[in-house]
């Protein structure tokens, strides 16, 4: 909706606790449904499954990610 909102996401669905590699396509600060629908940023981080990615979703924004295990 056009709400800004922030979402947790605990990682456990992961399963093994080893790190990840998370691609993340977000809204860029600047973003708005109305006003600037087409800023996003994309970032890399490495996860662990026991953590909690937090978004902060732009009003009317989203975000894809990308999972890819990392070798131990």
């Amino acid at each position: 909706d056009e709400n800004a909102r922030t979402v947790e996401i605990p990682l456990d669905f992961l399963g093994e606790d080893r790190p990840y590699s998370v691609t993340i396509y977000r809204d860029a600060p600047t973003a708005h449904w109305d006003t600037n629908p087409t800023a996003y940023e994309i970032a890399t981080e490495s996860m662990k499954p026991r953590e909690t990615l937090v978004l902060e979703l732009a009003p009317g924004g989203g975000a894809a990610i990308r999972f890819e295990a990392q070798p131990r």
